[in-house]
């Protein structure tokens, strides 16, 4: 059992094998973890190798150290693990978050041995700053964004470990300061809009999740009402057709700043590159995803840099076609007593990503969903159907599901898959739960 309060100790053991390998699942917790991980041992001069081919067999050399990230060591002797804080090789993290979900501790343990040997830098920020910012910050939040008066609620959602996390990581930003006059990390404030640099103001509002919900965009059958409800929102105030559809980036300044009045500008990290490219935390956690959805994962690893967001342009559509799945998802749901149920079709260009990945995305979308529309009174099911033949993969956290399913043994990653006949079943028993039976489509 090694103490983050001990650093010593934990980079004597480091160093006291020939090279470290490091193995994380494809999830972009486990990659902003790693990221910091080899930043600490870069500077301290130890050999390391990142693998990013989990599909091929592991060996595992007696004179390397093995460091697992969110993952299973197996049969491994030599193993290191940084996860969450009941497992992890390495306990004492600086914050103590004490929030139901656990996405965010790996990272927060790698960040607080990073704090504690006093090696915070910028490549070593914008890992705990993208983790943070998706996790605890963008999907907490629940002030709508179009309204300009009200500030940032997110803090209010977390524990209290998170927000002194929070807390540090703005103080860091501020002690690091700016590398030059227009690359670095920056704490600046700005509309609460995802991606509205890379596109117009329609586009960006039609994908931009809290967006859709508040506003409630979607709809069942006509998909065209979707975008008269956003042209005839942006028209009330004062906005015309022609400006909404501009690039966002070509627009004037005053229309600019019109344009923002009438949306919440909220404090958020962004990271400068040159004088063109501006990423905040949230599309640098997308970008991170494309990638891993890409099977990418080389390039996922260098977004986290911070100079680098290779192919942003290209994961904004992509993103897009996630957001209309999610509206659709949305305009069709069922209820089945306090179950939430999503269908999500497979198709097109998703048809061949990663679909844990893919799920993972989506749980934390319909999350926000139900947290805006129903104050977390409902749990979610998402069945996905197209990824394999005659099955389906399930994502729920309905404790009664996952113990009626505990026998399942077919797995992708950490969701269940099925057949029709389970997926009856379990829809079968969730009515009789519920004294209710909604028609639902399977």
């Amino acid at each position: 059992m090694l103490n983050i309060g001990d650093p010593t100790r934990i980079i004597d053991k480091l160093k006291s094998y020939r090279s470290v390998k490091i193995f994380m699942p494809d999830m972009p917790a486990s990659f902003c973890a790693a990221k910091i991980i080899t930043e600490i041992l870069h500077k301290e001069l130890i050999r390391f190798e990142v693998d990013f081919h989990p599909e091929k067999p592991r060996l595992y050399s007696d004179s390397d150290l093995h460091v697992f990230i969110d993952l299973d060591p197996g049969e491994c002797r030599n193993a290191l693990l940084i996860c969450d804080q009941e497992k992890s090789s390495i306990h004492g993290p600086l914050f103590i978050c004490t929030c139901p979900s656990k996405q965010i501790h790996s990272c927060v343990l790698a960040y607080s041995l990073a704090k504690t040997m006093n090696y915070i830098t910028s490549d070593i920020l914008w890992p705990i700053i993208t983790c943070f910012g998706f996790y605890r910050m963008f999907t907490k939040d629940t002030t709508p964004i179009d309204d300009p008066m009200s500030k940032a609620y997110f803090l209010d959602n977390v524990c209290k470990g998170c927000r002194e996390l929070h807390a540090d990581i703005v103080l860091e930003v501020q002690r690091a300061g700016i590398l030059t006059d227009i690359d670095g990390i920056y704490h600046i404030e700005r509309p609460y809009i995802s991606f509205l640099n890379f596109t117009s103001l329609f586009s960006a509002l039609h994908n931009d999740v809290p967006f859709v919900v508040d506003r409630k965009i979607y709809y069942r059958k006509d998909k065209k009402a979707e975008c008269r409800k956003i042209h005839e929102y942006l028209a009330r105030k004062g906005i015309s057709k022609e400006v909404s559809h501009e690039l966002y980036a070509n627009l004037e300044y005053n229309t600019k700043a019109t344009i923002e009045s009438y949306f919440r500008r909220s404090k958020c990290f962004v990271k400068k590159i040159g004088h063109d490219v501006e990423v905040s935390s949230i599309e640098n956690f997308f970008l991170i995803c494309y990638h891993l959805l890409k099977g990418s994962r080389v390039d996922a690893f260098i977004c986290l840099s911070e100079r680098e967001a290779p192919r942003i342009k290209e994961s904004i559509k992509v993103h897009h076609e996630l957001i209309w799945i999610y509206r659709d998802c949305l305009a069709n749901l069922r209820r089945l007593g306090d179950i939430l149920l999503f269908r999500i079709n497979i198709s097109g260009i998703l048809k061949d990503m990663g679909i844990c990945v893919l799920l993972h995305l989506y749980e934390h979308y319909f999350e926000m969903y139900i947290r805006k529309r129903h104050n977390n009174s409902y749990r979610q099911m998402i069945i996905m159907q197209g990824y394999l033949e005659n099955r389906f993969v399930l994502a729920t956290n309905d404790p009664f599901i996952i113990s009626e399913l505990g026998h399942v043994t077919e797995r992708v990653g950490e969701y269940i898959v099925m057949d029709r006949d389970e997926l009856f079943m379990i829809i079968a028993k969730l009515k009789t739960r519920a004294h209710a039976a909604p028609s639902v489509g399977v």
